[in-house]
């Protein structure tokens, strides 16, 4: 799935099914554990999670590098 958005506390992501806010999910991210996450916003085929517990700031900052925009 494409990453439209991603900070410390939440991604923005296509998502091949429409999830209701609310839904909690598990987000993975290449050289990271599967992340906790709940469903803020849906808008038709792009969600908005909210992570349980927010991104390492380097580890951040290594995904932005590794995968820039």
């Amino acid at each position: 799935m494409i990453v439209r958005n991603l900070s410390l506390s939440g991604v923005a992501r296509e998502a091949l099914t429409g999830m209701a806010a609310g839904t909690q999910v598990r987000r993975t991210m290449p050289g990271l554990m599967a992340i906790q996450a709940k469903v803020i916003w849906n808008d038709c085929n792009i969600v908005g999670c909210e992570f349980s517990t927010m991104l390492n700031p380097a580890a951040l900052q290594n995904l932005l590098t590794r995968f820039p925009a």
